[in-house]
């Protein structure tokens, strides 16, 4: 079966791999040659070596074998520890924020549950980048933490200079939590269709519970190792 890959952090995989596997992979091969000789045709061979490096399916494939030898994948993201890696089938949106260059999946959440038992998985594509006023680097972790603090403080001034009780009432994780898409187009996001994929992520913040309407939904926010289209 082909594999449609939407998303595939290299960096991150490589790292990985490194631990426990060779980056090179190498493919031998015979070859044949045959002669003629007085006493009768003669055949051999000589075996060639050609070394390469792994392929982007030959990584993901790799490092899923690990994981599961190792028991180091769960298949349930509301059971998730921030020592796991999860694999998960799930619809989701492509959300892209140009000022921060974030790009996030949003799952829809499952409704194939109890009302309690909601879940809403948050897959960042991470980076490595250096700031600009620093010496070090910051993750696209961070960066969607900045941009979402940057709407909390215009969000407060709005409300402030309009209703002061608003103001005291106003939490930016709960009104994440209630509209992901609408909160993220507030900050320019770009969404993309709802699509089914599977991806294995680890687990970056632990399962955190999250009022929402009609109840509570938990949220899980992870880097997604690969992200693979499902037909």
């Amino acid at each position: 079966m082909l594999v449609e890959y939407l998303y595939f952090d290299e960096q991150r995989l490589d790292k990985y791999l490194e631990q426990f596997s060779s980056p090179l992979h190498v493919d031998k091969f015979m070859q044949w040659k045959a002669s003629l000789k007085l006493t009768g045709p003669e055949f051999g061979g000589d075996q060639f070596a050609f070394v390469r490096s792994l392929t982007k399916h030959e990584k993901v494939s790799g490092f899923c074998e690990f994981i599961v030898d190792q028991e180091l994948v769960g298949g349930d993201p509301r059971q998730a520890n921030g020592e796991s890696f999860i694999d998960w089938n799930l619809d989701a949106r492509r959300c892209f924020i140009s000022e921060g260059d974030v790009a996030i999946w949003v799952s829809h959440m499952e409704n194939d549950v109890e009302q309690d038992d909601r879940c809403r998985v948050f897959l960042i594509e991470d980076f490595g980048r250096t700031s600009p006023n620093t010496t070090g680097h910051f993750s696209a972790y961070s960066s969607l933490y900045i941009l979402l603090d940057a709407l909390e403080q215009a969000e407060k001034n709005v409300i402030g200079n309009a209703n002061l009780d608003n103001l005291k009432n106003y939490d930016v994780a709960r009104e994440f939590a209630r509209d992901p898409f609408k909160f993220l187009e507030k900050l320019g996001a770009v969404l993309g269709p709802v699509q089914t994929i599977r991806t294995i992520f680890k687990v970056r913040t632990t399962a955190i519970e999250m009022e929402v309407a009609g109840g509570h939904v938990l949220g899980v926010v992870g880097y997604p190792i690969f992200i693979e289209q499902l037909f």
